[in-house]
């Protein structure tokens, strides 16, 4: 099983593009016929340009690429490649919390391009979720609810290290190979160590408003 972890070295600023307006959503893979994330009537499995409205699948060039975001709609570019799906670094949660991951594309898109990413959270190369949201060159983010997939390679409410596989699929690319970011589930800290903490807090406020004045 041939695998490449592609990471993107270094995070700036986030810059979406006007697509991302669109409200980005995860889904268990059972329910991915069921997002339409441009209202267009045309699911975004199926849709040739599913972050903009086209409900007539206008392609002049028949290159599978949608006119309403084709950088060239009288020309046929019917593969534009890999988009080399680069993933932030490594994250660590607390147990039962989402784990946000940073995604950007390395290679550029169509304009305004919407698409999905598959999720493989037992390594199996079978899709688990889809993540349906922006897929452009400038970074955007991938929340992953802890109630989305539960098993023994993947649990967001269990410390340990867990690794989930991601592929990026837009109008006229997808990804070759699977980039394998890691999440580190910690423990919920002690209900005492928090007492501790707040306590504490709470002390050194009370000392604060009692210092002599000079």
């Amino acid at each position: 099983m041939n695998r490449t972890f592609l990471v993107a070295f270094s995070i700036g600023c986030v810059t979406l593009s006007s697509v991302a307006a669109q409200a980005s959503t995860i889904v268990p893979v059972s329910q991915q016929m069921t997002v339409d994330s441009d209202g267009d009537g045309v699911v975004d499995l199926l849709d040739n340009a599913p972050g903009t409205s086209n409900p007539f699948q206008e392609d002049m060039d028949t290159d599978q690429i949608g006119d309403a975001i084709d950088p060239t709609p009288t020309t046929s570019v019917p593969n534009l490649g890999d988009p080399f799906l680069g993933i932030a670094p490594a994250l660590s949660i607390t147990a039962g919390s989402n784990a946000n991951f940073d995604y950007i594309l390395m290679n550029a898109a169509p304009p305004g391009t919407w698409g999905h990413i598959d999720l493989d959270f037992d390594q199996d190369t079978v899709t688990d979720a889809v993540y349906f949201g922006p897929l452009t060159t400038s970074f955007n983010s991938m929340s992953i609810p802890p109630s989305l997939y539960v098993g023994p390679t993947w649990d967001l409410y269990t410390p340990g290290t867990y690794t989930v596989a991601m592929k990026a699929y837009g109008p006229g690319m997808h990804s070759q190979y699977w980039a394998l970011p890691n999440v580190t589930v910690l423990p919920v800290p002690e209900p005492s160590s928090l007492v501790l903490v707040v306590l504490g807090a709470a002390a050194a406020a009370i000392a604060w408003r009692r210092r002599p004045s000079r």
